[in-house]
């Protein structure tokens, strides 16, 4: 562990060399065991990964503890699960307003500056409940315009993110850092909402508010301290509508990629659903635990994708396609033994759900930082957040109607049988081909070049 003090303590990249984390393939080359933890070790010494990680954790913090407070003040200031639905809406649509354009534009701006503004501007619109409530002012309708807002935000804030990983973290440090960015994410999300749970049952909904934008505050703070390289700003050449129009232009031109946006998409349509609509039913009807019960499924799903983003980290990721494909078929297996088994067995198959979950969205990621350019990976990681709000929105109201119509364990027996049949399709369209002589999915100065998958990726 010398390595991670030599990092806290400011030391330069030569010094944790010497310490023995960057020499690492010297030391152990022939012994994958004892070398397995590396590469975490490589991000531990890269001093601008970890800012942007501790930004990460309070950022994804603020956001758990502000989701909690919203949907339970949502229900609470209107007593009506319409009202509440609506206002839920008006959090998620801001995607199809802004999601394009917030890739567009962090592909122009100054991804450090986005960021600083962005958080600064979540930690005001949060503080906007807390002064309403004092003020004796706050009703349904400001909870619903400041869910709009921090949605319309994260538009911007997320591209930015995700395209400055891409320029702090180095090949041999891609891996690990995706992983790690995911399981720090998901473990945080489920912490954040406990948390926030708690804190609602100790004090009061708006209290909340005050630690959300305390936690963006911090985030701020570590944003700034990144010393990221100067980066060359894309002049606005041609229209946002240009822009966009271009991007999926380019991703056209490359196939695999483009399948594999598509084909998540697909997934999420089913997964969703079932996770939000169809899971509660069976909880509740079929094992006889409840709210409860509800809830420990998803906790056990959550350390399943927690450990699969780490297990996946620590390895050379060589194949990314087959990887989801087989992460696809995982899960519709999971989900299609899950409602109908008893609960003890339900909570491993939960658990190999997760593990799935890690294996579908650490490859998609890694795809794009390894097969999209600085100049458009801001654009096409908005393509894919945009193709996934799609996919959610459309599953609750599919899986709801096939569980009204069918019931909820043949929905989730319809609904692995739908995830098998995405992995088949995406084992044939997106599988890697060798020998076939295209090199479209690769970036432009790698077309001479195999794709460098392994170790590669973000959050």
């Amino acid at each position: 562990m010398r390595c991670a003090w030599a990092t806290l303590g400011g030391g330069s990249y030569s010094d944790h060399a010497q310490f023995g984390c960057l020499s690492a393939d010297r030391r152990c080359p022939n012994d994958e065991g004892s070398c397995a933890m590396k590469n975490y070790y490589l991000l531990l010494a890269n001093r601008d990964f970890v800012k942007i990680w501790i930004a990460q954790v309070f950022a994804v913090l603020g956001d758990a503890f502000y989701r909690v407070m919203f949907l339970w003040m949502a229900y609470e200031l209107s007593r009506s699960t319409v009202i509440a639905g609506l206002v839920v809406f008006a959090g998620t649509i801001p995607y199809l307003f802004f999601g394009l354009p917030g890739g567009v534009y962090a592909d122009r701006w100054d991804r450090k500056r986005t960021m600083i503004i962005a958080e600064i501007l979540r930690t005001a619109v949060v503080l906007i409940i807390p002064l309403s409530y004092a003020f004796g002012a706050l009703q349904i309708w400001i909870i619903a315009v400041v869910a709009f807002a921090l949605a319309s935000i994260r538009c911007f804030y997320h591209p930015a993110m995700k395209s400055t990983v891409t320029s702090i973290l180095r090949d041999e440090e891609r891996s690990a850092g995706v992983s790690l960015m995911e399981a720090t994410t998901r473990s945080m999300q489920v912490f954040g909402m406990a948390a926030g749970g708690f804190l609602i049952a100790a004090t009061q909904a708006e209290t909340v508010t005050l630690v959300s934008a305390a936690l963006f505050l911090a985030s701020i703070i570590a944003v700034a301290l990144l010393e990221v390289p100067a980066r060359r700003r894309h002049r606005a050449e041609r229209s946002l509508f240009g822009e966009v129009a271009g991007s999926f232009a380019y991703l056209a031109k490359r196939p695999q990629l483009l399948w594999a946006i598509i084909l998540f998409c697909a997934g999420l349509l089913v997964v969703v659903g079932l996770e939000k609509v169809a899971m509660p039913v069976v909880a509740d009807h079929v094992w006889g635990r409840g709210a409860d019960g509800f809830g420990l499924i998803l906790a056990v799903f959550s350390l399943g994708s927690i450990a699969g983003s780490l297990i996946l980290g620590r390895g050379e990721l060589r194949s990314l396609p087959p990887l989801m494909a087989g992460g696809w078929a995982l899960w519709g297996v999971a989900y299609a033994l899950m409602a109908s088994s008893p609960y003890p067995l339900a909570l491993v198959f939960a658990a190999f759900a997760g593990l799935a979950d890690a294996m579908v969205t650490v490859p998609m990621v890694l795809m794009i930082q390894t097969r999209v350019d600085d100049e458009h990976i801001g654009k096409i990681f908005s393509i894919w957040s945009t193709a996934s709000f799609i996919g959610e929105s459309g599953s609750a109201l599919m899986v709801g109607f096939l569980v009204q119509s069918l019931g909820a364990v043949l929905a989730f027996q319809m609904g692995g049988f739908g995830l098998v049949l995405v992995a088949l399709i995406g084992w044939y369209y997106v599988r890697d081909r060798a020998g076939s002589g295209s090199q479209t999915d690769l970036r432009p100065d790698e077309a001479a070049d195999p794709v460098p998958v392994h170790n590669t990726g973000e959050i």
